[in-house]
């Protein structure tokens, strides 16, 4: 109840979340979580994007290490 009568004292009578600076608070918290979340979704998106450019390229490579043993084993059957 005392803390009850003292919130009230301190915000004039009202509930806090009816207060204009409250809700300011309120919309910048907002704009700054929204913008965190953009950002981390940006980088997660970068950091998709590499590792998608990472497997295509371990792919080619793959191919080029086989092209190359086909060769290999071509050439040491004609030596034999």
């Amino acid at each position: 109840r005392i803390n009850s009568l003292q919130s009230q004292l301190l915000i004039g009578g009202h509930k806090i979340e009816d207060t204009p600076a409250f809700r300011t608070l309120l919309q910048a918290e907002h704009r700054r979580i929204r913008t965190e979340y953009e950002r981390r979704l940006r980088e997660m998106e970068r950091e998709r994007q590499a590792v998608e450019e990472d497997k295509a390229q371990v792919d080619r490579y793959k191919q080029v290490l086989l092209k190359q043993r086909d060769i290999m084993i071509a050439l040491t059957a004609r030596l034999n």
